[in-house]
């Protein structure tokens, strides 16, 4: 996940000319493209959720023996319970994004 997130970041770097030190994620918060470690964590829970909701019994089995797992990714972003609808979640996981880096700017102008 690391390496996949430095490849994202170094993208954005390159596509706007800046330098390597300098963070991305206000260029990735106005263009509305999350991080990447963001976007896997999404992506797995709304698979998960999938499973979960899923008609075949092997995929919903699976999905009950790796619950604790994704319980405790949806927990990094307010997700209590995955009975929400997909774009609900989407959206917890953007907010959560916006208020780190909310909270990032912040902690620098003081």
């Amino acid at each position: 996940m690391h390496k996949a997130n430095v490849a994202w970041n170094n993208s954005f770097r390159h596509i706007f000319r800046s330098c390597w030190r300098e963070s991305v994620k206000p260029l990735q918060y106005f263009y509305q493209l999350l991080p990447m470690s963001y976007l896997i964590d999404q992506r797995r829970i709304l698979f998960w959720q999938k499973m979960m909701l899923s008609d075949n019994i092997v995929l919903f089995t699976l999905s009950r023996l790796i619950m604790n797992q994704f319980m405790a990714v949806g927990n990094r972003y307010g997700i209590t319970s995955f009975s929400i609808a997909p774009h609900a979640i989407r959206l917890k996981i953007w907010d959560s994004f916006a208020s780190s880096l909310t909270d990032s700017l912040e902690a620098v102008h003081i």
